[in-house]
């Protein structure tokens, strides 16, 4: 009997090892001091088996999960550090230890800012606006005459005109911030100071455009652009004959002032990847100020706003106060680092507080999951607006979403939900064929069921790259094939790697579209045929720019013509010189697409052997990017971009 008994105890014993385990670690400040009372939580990734826990730290920072039943799948442990992003560390089976080091403050919390007005009848009197966030309680100015004040919004008469300097210092119980700017107070001339920004036209990099920022309001413009050409203009343009850095005067003048303003400008060899593009919100408690977000690649150093209502600013993430609501063109210029860019949105401004909440649930196989991102792509804007994570109850939830029109994505972690695409609101693949929320109420019940990638059984595979048209690459994109004959029947999904390359693997035999999905881009797909003679297909690269993803080319290895093509000039004006050199005389259509895929126009000619010359007429074209594709009478094809 003893024997049985101590059979069972070691049963037990062994089973408790086996099926439970504990799960520790500590959460420290950046300083590396821990945190106490701070809460941890803990989910598993067996969605037939669904574990969730949480805990909160001890003292010193310090947290264990005790009991924690065992999951091939492994785990997650998370927090939230003080920005609300979701920190992670995923643990394999049986392992225990999960350490976080967070930030505890949010830097960003509190901003002092105003603005100042004088009175239309008494240009010493001044009126100041408070425009800081972080909902400070205790306002302090200093209006630099020696006299100050504590109300939020204050006026102030100066008893001589001049130039001040204004600090405005603001507190609350969890924050204090300062501000301090000049104010021109009275009928005083403004110093007279030279200054200019450019960038480079987006389909020529020599064309360069140049905008006066100068201050004092001059009267004349001399510039001096570095290469022999000049200018008297206030905002020219100049084309430079070879790439390179160029020393730029602009030297200005009134009856009352004369300055000069010399920097250098870097035509033609523009950093990879400068792309100008920026993101916004309003503030929380007043729709009418706009938070901007710079989003720009390149890494600028000058950025230069236009907020369409005559004001700018050249803060890298400005916001700025509307006096009226409406629709606003923003544009932003970004310059320095060898980087050129501009890019422009509409801003819908509402005149009060009118903000909604946007949320559902995430399931796949209709089972809710945790490991994803959603995001809430503003479709007016053409931006992503909101972007959060899902809970570990599967739930996701936006906040303070101002009134417009919408499509929600669902992008899953695949090392953690393997076998599922990125997937739409309306349970599609493609955010042209998503559901769209037209938001002006709470929504709720958005739920999305993320879209199965199917086994495919064969061995072949089919790679190419994603670029930008500075040839930059591009990660983390979503790359599709589906059925040629069906785009909503998905074959394969990936995603671009940091070298901007994909590759789409136990392909089987077949005619496939490649297609990358980017929100709010329009995309050409590329046609390729998998058979037992072609079991690899190569080089399906593809160019991204501000609005389309088209192929840099099609000429599919397998199924091209045997032999070469070059267009010139490119950009092209009215003419487009085609060389051609192929291997074999043929008759040849020549037809020309829009990026959209509109035939614009279409030739055939016999082309011989060896190099041909061909003149094809462009007058016709408006301003834009096509695509030049030669098919001979058997089906083979080249294909080129060009721009006009």
């Amino acid at each position: 009997m003893t024997k049985k008994l101590l059979l069972f105890v070691f049963l037990i014993a062994g089973a408790i090892g086996l099926y439970a385990q504990t799960i520790s670690g500590n959460v420290t400040d950046l300083t590396g001091a821990g945190i106490t009372n701070y809460q941890v939580y803990i989910i598993n990734n067996d969605s037939m088996n669904p574990y969730s826990s949480s805990t909160y730290t001890a003292a010193g920072g310090a947290y264990s999960f005790s009991n924690v039943p065992s999951s091939s799948s492994g785990f997650v442990v998370y927090v939230y550090d003080c920005q609300q992003s979701m920190q992670t560390v995923n643990l394999a089976a049986n392992s225990g230890t999960a350490n976080f080091s967070i930030c505890t403050s949010n830097p960003s919390s509190c901003t002092a800012v105003f603005y100042s007005t004088p009175d239309s009848s008494n240009a010493n009197l001044i009126y100041f606006t408070d425009l800081s966030s972080g909902n400070p309680t205790s306002w302090s100015w200093s209006f630099g005459d020696g006299s100050g004040s504590s109300s939020q919004n204050p006026s102030h008469t100066y008893g001589a005109s001049g130039t001040y300097t204004v600090t405005l210092n603001i507190s609350s119980a969890n924050c204090s911030d300062s501000y301090t700017t000049t104010v021109t107070v009275g009928n005083v001339v403004p110093s007279c100071v030279a200054d200019f920004y450019s960038y480079a036209d987006s389909n020529n990099v020599q064309l360069i455009q140049f905008i006066d920022n100068s201050a004092g309001s001059p009267t004349s413009w001399s510039w001096d652009f570095g290469d022999g050409a000049t200018a008297s203009t206030q905002n020219p343009n100049h084309t430079y004959a070879a790439t390179g850095s160029y020393n730029v005067t602009l030297s200005i003048s009134s009856a009352n002032c004369s300055d000069t303003y010399t920097t250098t400008v870097v035509v033609g060899n523009v950093t990879p990847g400068c792309n100008a593009n920026f993101t916004f919100a309003p503030d929380s408690n007043n729709t009418s100020l706009i938070h901007f977000y710079d989003a720009s690649t390149g890494n600028p150093t000058n950025w230069m706003w236009d907020f369409g209502d005559g004001n700018t600013s050249s803060l890298q993430n400005p916001f700025h106060s509307y006096a009226s609501s409406g629709t606003y063109n923003v544009s932003l210029i970004i310059t320095g680092n060898n980087c050129q860019s501009s890019y422009n949105a509409n801003v819908i401004v509402s005149g009060s507080v009118l903000s909604y909440t946007v949320e559902g649930s995430i399931y796949a196989n209709n089972l809710v999951v945790t490991a994803v991102d959603v995001d809430l792509f503003d479709v007016t804007n053409n931006v992503v607006a909101y972007s959060t994570t899902v809970s570990p109850m599967g739930t996701y939830n936006f906040a303070n979403v101002v009134a417009g029109t919408y499509i929600v994505l669902a992008t899953p972690d695949t090392t953690v939900i393997p076998g599922y695409a990125p997937t739409y609101y309306g349970n599609v693949i493609f955010w042209s064929a998503a559901t769209q929320l037209n938001v002006n109420a709470n929504q709720s019940g958005i739920n999305i069921n993320l879209v199965a990638i199917p086994v495919t059984p064969g061995s072949g595979s089919i790679s190419g790259t994603v670029s930008t048209g500075n040839k930059s690459s591009v990660e983390n994109l979503n790359v599709y094939l589906t059925d040629d004959n069906n785009s909503d029947v998905l074959v394969a999904s990936t995603t671009t790697n940091s070298n901007g390359e994909y590759i789409l693997s136990n392909i089987a035999d077949g005619t496939f579209k490649i297609w990358v999905n980017v929100s709010g881009k329009t995309t050409t797909p590329i046609t390729v045929i998998l058979d037992n003679g072609n079991a690899e297909s190569e080089e399906n690269d593809f160019i991204m720019t501000n609005n389309t993803i088209v192929p840099k080319t099609t000429s599919i290895e397998s199924n091209s013509i045997e032999g070469s093509m070059n267009l010139y000039p490119n950009p092209v004006v009215n003419t487009l010189n085609v060389e051609m050199n192929i291997e074999k005389a043929a008759v040849c259509t020549f037809n020309v697409y829009s990026i959209s895929g509109q035939l614009m126009s279409s030739q055939q000619l016999n082309v011989n052997n060896g190099e041909s010359l061909i003149r094809i007429n462009t007058n016709a074209l408006a301003q834009g990017t096509y695509i030049l594709r030669i098919e001979n009478n058997v089906n083979q094809t080249l294909q080129k971009l060009f721009v006009k």
